[in-house]
């Protein structure tokens, strides 16, 4: 299911915009737009589902945060599970990755990763 979660009415506002402007460009959307209420985080295995099949990355990024907790909050980490996931563009990929704290070979690792998904 597609769904945009909002917290306020200018959240709601602007979701709703956009899914308009996308809806008379590519067809009807089915994304549902709805108020968040209560959040629960996936279990423990399932988050960064797409990094951690990444065996050298994830080796990486949990020497850099070693606990879950860390991990879990880590920026870095979600924005690599969002590439590893075939979500953006090695521009933007390039624009950030030195802040990611990962050796020239992760680096690549991740570099690669969106390469195969941009095919």
């Amino acid at each position: 299911m597609s769904a945009v979660l909002t917290s306020s009415e200018a959240q709601r506002e602007a979701a709703f915009n956009v899914k308009e402007g996308l809806s008379r460009q590519r067809g009807e959307l089915y994304t549902e737009i709805a108020p968040l209420g209560v959040f629960t985080l996936a279990e423990d295995y399932h988050q960064k589902y797409s990094l951690r099949h990444q065996r050298d990355l994830m080796r990486e990024f949990t020497a850099i945060y070693p606990t879950l907790a860390d991990l879990l909050r880590s920026t870095a980490v979600s924005r690599a599970n969002g590439f590893a996931s075939g979500y953006g563009t090695s521009a933007l990929l390039e624009s950030e990755i030195a802040d990611y704290g990962l050796s020239p070979d992760g680096q690549h690792t991740l570099r690669e990763l969106v390469k195969r998904y941009q095919r």
